[in-house]
């Protein structure tokens, strides 16, 4: 393939010289980027970077040196619709860093006790962002406007054994292991259950820590109660709500398998929010077929059909008699709980994207150099469709966590990881259209069809917040 990289690095000045304290008007108004773009971040230490790219044009912007260890994730904080911030998690740092979503400039630095897995998920209404750790079990809620800890959670979950699961007082210093498939993160995505209520997915203790969140009479910060402990068969990677009129009474979690415990396969729970809060589980399906003798392992995210009728739940491999194979898409209907049909697709399949125009799924498989196009109507294989990109050496994951299709249905995005290559599928011929080197290994991104911040935002505080919540905890 040839390699046309160029570089576009662009520091600004201005953006490293802005303080807690604000930015002037011009730098709010100064819109770089505003429409149809995608900001990957770029793990490939020491060289790690923001990636912007125009994916309607399929042209390199920019590009950044971002601080921090391995930079894994590029979250919006707030909704992507009128998000003013971009969160960079280097999960190798106990840090996050904060940049504007239309220009890329540096805002802040927010110190943090964890290193962080994710930090994502996002409560519209208290306008608060949940980050969970990498090391431990625990997380903390960042103020999406003021860009400051306002509140934590977990750090009394003890780990590795211990007894009991919660210490009576919180502990600074905790590394915790994971048991089962599906990497070294002690945390998977976490989650929010409504306005008031979330979730820490704790892989090292198979647990789901529900929190219940109060605001303290400062009006700033908050207190967190934990109201409710779940088992989980193996450690969950994430949960989704369901669609349509399900969306916020019902949630689905993956499983991720273990080899231990007599090598447990992946499965899919179901869960009810109760009126009164609490979450009930209502199913527990393994995924295996032939009696046990055809199992998924090295589960990662499932997705829901747009129908709501059916969960696409990827599976990394097969376990079949004893023999380890390629990956595929177990169908499951999503109101019996059901196994549908099992669909085989590529060595580390991991992610879906639909196109409702086209009634197309498009799966991500991790570790193959290419992806695999399903018809979610009736379930069947239509094609794989080959990367024939150069593999750096970098990393043993080819592909991003995040694909991503257009508005419009007509095109499928994703990143080449094994040395920076972004690609663009037509869904209308299936074939491979255009690409991009870009360099490095960016995991993950996010799209982002407008930009339009709110500039009404407050300033963000002088403070990140950890010497009020972590008094006693200095750095």
């Amino acid at each position: 393939m040839l390699k046309t990289f160029v570089k576009l690095v662009s520091i600004s000045v201005v953006g490293y010289l802005l303080t807690a304290c604000g930015d002037s008007e011009s730098t709010k108004n100064n819109n770089k980027f505003s429409k149809n773009i995608t900001h990957f971040a770029d793990e490939n230490d020491p060289d790690d970077r923001l990636i912007s790219i125009d994916y309607d044009n399929m042209k390199l912007i920019d590009t950044v040196p971002i601080e921090g260890s391995r930079n894994h994730k590029a979250h919006s904080m707030g909704s992507k619709s009128e998000a003013a911030y971009l969160m960079l998690v280097p999960v190798e740092s106990k840090f996050v860093t904060v940049r504007r979503l239309n220009t890329g400039e540096f805002v802040k630095k927010i110190r943090l006790p964890i290193t962080v897995r994710s930090a994502g998920a996002y409560n519209k209404k208290e306008n608060l962002m949940l980050a969970t750790g990498r090391n431990r079990p625990a997380g903390v809620l960042i103020n999406a406007e003021l860009l400051e800890i306002v509140g934590k959670a977990g750090f009394n979950i003890t780990c590795n054994d211990s007894v009991p699961l919660y210490a009576e007082n919180d502990t600074r210093e905790l590394t915790c292991v994971t048991p089962d498939h599906g990497g070294n993160h002690v945390t998977g995505h976490g989650v929010w259950l409504d306005s008031q209520r979330f979730v820490i997915l704790d892989r090292a203790n198979r647990k789901l820590h529900i929190y219940q969140i109060e605001k303290k009479s400062d009006g700033k910060t908050y207190n967190t109660t934990l109201v409710q402990t779940l088992d989980t068969d193996t450690s969950l990677h994430t949960m989704h709500k369901g669609v349509g009129a399900d969306q916020n009474k019902y949630f689905y979690a993956v499983s991720e398998s273990s080899g231990a415990d007599g090598n447990k396969p992946s499965g899919v729970y179901k869960y009810k929010l109760e009126d009164n809060g609490t979450l009930t589980q209502l199913n527990f399906l393994p995924l295996g077929l032939d009696n046990g003798n055809k199992v998924g392992v090295n589960s990662h995210h499932l997705e829901i059909t747009p129908n709501g009728e059916f969960l696409y739940v990827p599976v990394g491999n097969v376990l079949e008699n004893g023999m380890l194979s390629k990956g595929g898409i177990f169908v499951v209907d999503s109101k019996d709980m059901t196994i549908v049909k099992f669909i085989a697709t590529g060595d580390g399949a991991a992610h879906v994207k639909f196109s409702k125009k086209r009634e197309l799924g498009i799966v991500t498989n991790r570790n193959s150099n290419f992806v695999t196009v399903l018809n979610y109507i009736n379930h069947s294989h239509v094609k794989d469709i080959s990367l024939n990109f150069t593999h750096e050496g970098l990393t043993p994951v080819f592909q991003a966590h995040t694909g991503y299709v257009n508005k419009n249905g007509d095109y499928y995005y994703s990143m080449w990881v094994d040395g920076g290559v972004f690609f663009r599928i037509n869904l209308e011929t299936l074939e491979l259209d255009k690409s991009v080197y870009v360099g490095g290994t960016p995991f993950s991104g996010s799209y982002y069809p407008v930009i339009n911040p709110n500039t009404s935002l407050p300033k963000p505080s002088e403070s990140d917040g950890y010497d009020e919540i972590f008094p006693d905890w200095s750095l």
